[in-house]
């Protein structure tokens, strides 16, 4: 069962993020992420409960960010439409506690990142990492060439407009991951 959810944006070069290692990239991610302590929930079993960490890019925050000011009700929860997005900047990270119940490792999909390319020639690729603690984490294989196995490829197809079922990966839009 894991309890985080992270997402790193591109580094620095402009490229996805996936690097080698075994958790976030170093710069800006340091030291652990700690489980939200709010008492807020998404109120939707089965999405991101809560932001624990966020970190954009410098030149993101400093060119004001989008969806900086509310980024913890932007990344919780089911997605909410196309403009329900949070700019993370190259060398970003946000981090999304999923609750007590995290997410399982069953057949097929256990978990979808519905990101935010608008169209699928316009990805905006993350790499994808888990953990159990907060610490120590495990990272999905993303290419940065192909883009294959990374965040932020597939649009977002099930929003409050479409009423497609956000829990589908295969009508849900957004990438899964096993």
């Amino acid at each position: 069962m894991c309890w985080l959810l992270g997402l790193a944006g591109c580094d620095d070069a402009g490229t996805s993020g996936a690097g080698e290692g075994s958790g976030p990239p170093p710069t800006p991610w340091s030291g652990c992420a700690a489980p939200c302590v709010e008492d807020f929930d998404a109120g939707d079993p089965g999405f991101g409960r809560c932001v624990a960490n966020f970190d954009p890019a410098q030149a993101t925050a400093v060119a004001g960010g989008y969806g900086h000011e509310d980024a913890h009700l932007r990344a919780s929860g089911p997605p909410g439409g196309r403009e329900d997005v949070v700019s993370l900047g190259c060398g970003g990270s946000i981090v999304v506690d999923l609750g007590p119940a995290g997410a399982a490792d069953g057949p097929g999909p256990d978990l979808i990142v519905f990101e935010n390319p608008f169209s699928f020639d316009f990805p905006e690729a993350g790499q994808v990492y888990v953990s159990e603690d907060g610490c120590a984490w495990a990272a999905f294989s993303c290419d940065p060439v192909t883009l294959s196995g990374c965040a932020g490829v597939t649009p977002t197809l099930a929003t409050p407009e479409s009423d497609l079922d956000a829990r589908q990966p295969e009508i849900a839009g957004g990438d899964a991951f096993d």
